[in-house]
């Protein structure tokens, strides 16, 4: 069981970083920029969690790449996305960017990282406050040392200068004082000197050649303390002149081993320091907690039971607790092969172990992994990262029974993944078996399903799912029941149990994690595809091939962002689905490409050099950059040249070599390509790891239900896209490196290259026909890879005057300077918005920006204009090229909060008959019942939410029944100029709505649906005519264009029926086309219909945000919190849990979904009754 345990605490033990081509990624990470998930909360593993010292944000960071940042208040954590924080250092794909270690400054002002950086061992100082990028290095690359590889801990001094370890057990002294210019290889401030080194371990644990540091501080004795893996606790001077030279760093000294009196030595994962360093808590891979004294003479133990294991620990200063994250590997009944099968963990708490070292821990059942804890400094607050949808939980310990806070985005794990057996419908399950002793079997509960022939959700359970194939032509998986990180597959043949390894990359791909064989065809041996982390492998099982005992994977696939939870083929043997941490669900081909199986490239000689003679698009080679017809003067196969003509007296090798090598390269092996200058192309390097990937991914999004509520679907190699929800391209989008290694990376939401990247018509033709097929669809007869930094906006800065709203107001600076050349890429609009305001536009009337000049421009903003509080300012800048880019800060404004009050338009439309008159059924409207009685019930309400103790001190509803168009508009330019900053303004419609085609043509009815930039969304009034919009509809963009004037806080209920044009598009899509305007709530979603009847009197919608709103009947309940107030996330949260129930009482059969817009609405109070 030891040996078992050694092996089973956490997946990022044993990742290394890619140390070649460090130049090839930079540059290919902003021309193929990641398309990465930001809903709003944490994927993947959480490596480090941190409370600032003063308490008043917690930090958190892992797999994810980024850094997030909450505020905490005496209430929890603040999780709205505008107050939650991401900061970004340099990441690309798979492992590049993930983050293992992180540390804050004394003063609270920056925050320094490390892990598996663009280049190997890089750390970099970010702004807390603004993101910037302060300061960023890496070792000197020195012939004779070794790659020192990820960077595994962290920490500031006091002065401000950072120690850190890199998993070959080197320890560094870094002072992060910005250079004056970047050095020759991009460093912003000067290379670490080392000042130590771990001694590798004397009794080898496992086989790994590394010694990591978990844990590194600056000691009061002026010594940099670590301790490493192997439980060796090392000290060095931090002497920033220490004579370093490769192979034989400064000495320092052993302080003493953890392990050196445990009978088996046991790999550390965990350090914690207790009272400053004097002693430290060790978490090691097996079942005990260690408590050490810093000169190793006292040791405490803590035993954590059998198939236990430590995962995470935490230590309070102040009430000297201890938090012990503990993981369980599940054992089946009987002696039959163990799969490595994981519970629910527990978080024990240990009250002053030292001074009570056999009091037995207070035990907190936990969801999931615990990967990471933190304690509040002064309350008496736990904080919880991990667990089976990747939350964080905050409990309050002084008070256990009280459900605790739990901070999740709006993805899921897909914990199971499936296909139909006609290969038109995938589905997920995103509740994990947390008893289930089946890798194959991780998932349970409903299936959330996805028709990738109409691209949507679907609702149809009549599919007969294909599942994972666990056995064929008599082979079968088998675990090492020792060792997670192997397994065998065995068969029986004549008479005798064959048995193989499977051979995987143990130190990038960790361990084995699902599994589904391919059974043997005409043409095919048998085959199995084993997921792990980043991707999966696919074995053929030809005993005939196997090398010394195993089988070595054919094609390695590789696209997540973390460990593959599930694998299922569709019945074809022609495509495979895989489900990730990354919380997306990916599609691979197994098709062999045509003339070369992995690479996708053929070569020949050619005047004695070596050309490109056939390529493949999507594959291997193309996405390399390679070209039909290129030459090549160089090739190096794993680091070793082959090939070279770049230096002719000194050439090396020769065409036929370079060919013998290119004829079957394996994956995994780094290909390094020198490609002679053409004519008209200068000379370039480029290289590939012969990799496949994903053909498609697809991120599903979910309420607090756990309803799926929004999604996306894209293509990984040309990053085209579709969704038909309101939400789904702005929940994920691009991390695109800054042009310099010192700049602050961009996120760019997809939504924001709507113009350029949306594209159904791609997307179905992927879908159907593959990755070449669909890129002729986008682009042409010979696509070529599409550099994103083509279309990248130029990067906008706004800058504060004042770090707070002056009496004299807040003067603004917003700046536009162009990467590059291309003017195209300067803004052709600027806007500036405050809140969900629109304060001011360029260009001004009658004007148009240079494209040839920056822009640069001063902005006061009066006081006046501000909201008591907090107040977000947000630049949009809009290019020619299609691209938008946003600023977005946030700014205090310290006035007490004024009266408020509370205004609201209300508009009800029952009779269209003059509609079914004009258009001779070319619209066939029907009259409504009840839009004017909701309209007339919810003014009256509203009018009741003011006086006494209440929100606002007045209310007043402007209800207008069957109106023409022009009311509405000039209701609201009455409203405008009656409104404070901090009053609320309410509009409401019921009614009809109608999409404009050019011509007046045809709505699609079929297929993906109409994007969001095709046609015109109206909401029609009575006498409507699609043949005079401007004179009897309001257009959408109309009524936000006005809403955009209006200077307040502002709800908008739209109940326009989805009906006939309507129902093939998104509705909500098109009122905010540029992600700035009011919060709105819609009574149906995308495709669905919003119901009346005649039961209620009122349309089903309505009917739930009266009962919400109303004293009498279910205020109490649509406030969740019991906070006395109703906001409009728990407005949005009941009336989404109570149309149900209404549909139900009223025989209908719905469906009805409410959709929002942002997708996550703010807690600020919205009714007080």
């Amino acid at each position: 069981m030891a040996n078992l345990l050694t092996t089973l605490v956490g997946f990022a033990l044993v990742l290394t970083a890619p140390d070649a081509g460090g130049q090839q990624f930079d540059r290919r990470s902003r021309e193929e920029p990641e398309i990465v998930v930001e809903a709003g909360g944490r994927f993947g593993a959480c490596d480090v969690l941190r409370f600032s010292g003063d308490g008043r944000l917690l930090f958190a960071a892992g797999d994810d790449k980024v850094v997030r940042v909450w505020p905490y208040t005496s209430s929890g954590l603040e999780t709205e996305r505008a107050k939650a924080q991401v900061l970004r250092w340099r990441a690309w794909r798979e492992q590049r960017g993930g983050i293992q270690a992180l540390d804050i400054s004394s003063d609270g002002k920056n925050v320094v990282v490390g892990g598996y950086g663009m280049k190997p061992s890089t750390v970099a100082v970010l702004d807390r406050a603004t993101g910037e990028t302060v300061a960023l290095t890496w070792p000197l690359v020195r012939k004779g040392d070794a790659n020192f590889n990820i960077v595994t801990a962290v920490a500031f001094h006091a002065d401000g200068r950072v120690g850190f370890g890199t998993a070959d057990g080197s320890l560094w002294l870094w002072n992060p004082k910005p250079l004056p210019e970047p050095d020759q290889d991009g460093r912003t401030a000067a290379p670490p000197v080392r000042v130590g080194k771990h001694d590798l371990p004397k009794r080898t644990v496992g086989s790994e050649p590394f010694n990591r540091p978990r844990l590194i501080w600056f000691s009061e004795n002026g010594t940099l303390v670590s301790v490493a893996q192997s439980g060796q606790v090392y000290a060095c001077a931090f002497d920033d002149t220490a004579a370093d030279t490769p192979e034989r760093p400064p000495p320092g000294k052993e302080l003493f081993n953890v392990n050196a009196a445990e009978p088996v030595d046991a790999r550390v994962y965990r350090v914690e320091r207790i009272d400053g360093g004097r002693w430290i808590a060790v978490a090691s891979a097996d079942s005990k907690v260690l408590l050490c004294r810093a000169d190793g003479k006292q040791t405490v133990r803590l035993e954590l039971g059998k198939d236990r294991f430590p995962r995470s620990l935490a230590w309070h200063p102040k009430t000297r607790a201890l938090a012990v994250g503990v993981g369980r590997a599940l054992a089946p009944e009987g002696e039959g092969p163990r799969f490595f099968a994981e519970g629910n963990d527990e978080v024990r708490i240990y009250a002053d172990p030292l001074a009570k070292p056999g009091a037995e821990p207070d035990v907190i059942t936990h969801t999931g992994r615990a990967e990471a804890l933190a304690f509040h400094p002064t309350d008496a607050r736990l904080a919880i990262a991990g667990g089976d949808a990747d939350e964080i939980t905050v409990r309050k310990l002084d008070k256990p029974d009280e459900k605790p806070q739990v901070v999740r985005g709006g993805g899921r794990r897909p914990w199971a993944v499936n296909l139909s057996e006609n290969g038109k419908m995938v589905g997920i399950q995103t509740a994990r078996d947390a008893r289930s002793l089946d890798p194959n079997k991780r998932g349970s509960g409903p299936w959330s399903r996805f028709d990738l022939s109409r691209l949507k959700e679907s609702s149809d359970e009549g599919q007969k799912w294909v599942g994972p194939v666990r056995s064929a032509d008599g082979w079968e998986v088998v675990p090492n029941s020792d060792n997670r990180y192997e397994w065998f597959v065995e068969r029986t043949q004549m008479g005798e149990r064959q048995r193989f390894r499977l051979e995987l990359d143990r130190f990038r791909d960790l361990a084995p994690t699902c599994y589904t064989f391919l059974p043997a065809s005409e043409k095919r041996p048998t085959r199995v595809i084993v997921g792990h982390y980043y991707g999966c492998t696919l074995f053929e099982l030809v005993p005939e091939r196997a090398v010394r005992g195993g089988f070595v994977g054919t094609k390695v696939y590789t696209g997540h962002a973390g460990e593959v939870t599930s694998v299922v083929a569709a019945r074809s043997q022609t495509w495979f689905v895989t489900g990730g941490t990354d919380q997306t669900v990916a599609a691979w081909s197994l098709e062999d490409w045509k003339d070369a199986p992995n690479l996708g490239a053929t070569f020949e000689e050619h005047n004695g050099a070596v050309r490109v003679v056939t390529l493949e698009t999507g594959s291997p080679a193309w996405e390399a950059g390679l070209r039909k017809g290129d030459v090549l003067d160089l090739l190096a196969v794993d680091r070793v040249t082959v090939f070279d003509r770049t230096v002719k007296l000194k050439a090396v090798g020769t065409p036929q070599d370079a060919l013998a090598a290119l004829k079957a390269p394996k994956p995994r092996i780094e290909l390094y390509f020198g490609i002679a200058a053409g004519e008209k192309t200068p000379r370039r390097e480029t290289l590939t790891t012969v990799r496949q990937r994903p053909t498609w991914k697809w991120f599903p999004a979910f309420d607090s239900a756990g309803r799926m509520n929004d999604w996306v679907v894209w293509m990984w190699h040309g990053s085209y896209y579709h969704t038909k929800t309101v939400n789904g391209d702005r929940l994920v989008g691009w991390h695109v490196n800054a042009p310099d290694p010192g700049g602050r990376p961009e996120f760019y939401q997809l939504q924001q290259f709507e113009r350029l990247f949306h594209r159904p018509d791609v997307m179905e033709t992927l879908v159907d026909a593959g990755v070449a097929a669909a890129l002729l669809t986008a682009r042409n007869e010979h696509p070529t890879r599409d550099l994103f930094n083509k279309s990248e906006p130029a990067p906008v800065r706004l800058g504060l005057g004042h770090h707070e709203v002056t009496n004299a107001g807040l003067p603004v600076t917003i700046t536009v300077r162009a990467r590059g050349t291309n003017p195209d890429l300067l803004p052709e609009r600027v806007e500036l918005w405050l809140n969900d305001f629109l304060i001011e536009e360029w260009p001004r009337a009658g004007r148009q920006l240079d494209p040839r000049k920056p822009f640069e421009e001063r902005y006061p903003i009066p006081a006046n204009r501000f909201r008591a509080g907090p107040n977000r300012l947000t630049v949009v800048a809009v290019n020619s090229a299609g691209g938008r880019v946003e600023e977005v800060q946030w700014v205090p404004n310290p006035r007490s909060s004024p009266a408020a009050r509370l205004f609201a338009v209300l508009v009800g439309v029952n009779d269209y008959s003059g509609t079914r008159q004009m258009n001779a059924g070319a619209r066939n409207f029907g009259d409504l019942l009840h839009a004017r009685n909701d309209a007339t019930e919810l003014g009256k309400l509203l009018k009741q939410c003011a006086g006494g103790n209440l929100l606002y001190e007045t209310a007043s509803a402007d209800t207008h029944l069957d109106p023409k168009r022009g009311k509405l508009l000039d209701a609201l330019r009455a409203v405008a100029d009656q409104v404070q900053p901090d009053d609320t303004l309410v509009v409401f419609f019921a009614g009809h709505g109608d999409v404009l085609m050019p011509n007046d043509g045809p709505v699609p009815t079929v297929g993906p649906g109409l994007p969001g930039d095709k046609g015109a969304f109206v909401l029609c009034t009575p006498n409507y005519s699609p043949a005079k919009p401007t004179e009897t509809a309001v257009a959408a963009d109309e009524l936000f264009a006005a809403l955009a004037k209006v200077n307040c806080r502002k709800v908008v209920l739209l109940d326009a029926c989805h009906s006939g044009r309507l129902a093939t598009t998104n509705m909500l899509r098109r009122c905010v086309p540029n992600g700035q305007g009011p919060l709105i709530i819609a009574a149906c979603d995308e495709g669905q219909r919003s119901y009346e009847h005649a039961k209620y009197q009122h349309g089903l919608f309505t009917r739930a945000v009266l009962n919400a709103l109303d004293k009498d009947r279910d205020y109490r309940k649509a406030d969740f919190d019991n906070n006395g107030v109703v906001s409009a996330d728990e407005l949005f949260d009941y009336v989404s849990a109570e149309l149900p129930a209404l549909l139900r009482g009223a025989g209908l059969s719905g469906p009805q979904t409410p959709a929002s817009f942002p997708r996550d609405l703010p807690k600020d109070p919205l009714i007080k009754r």
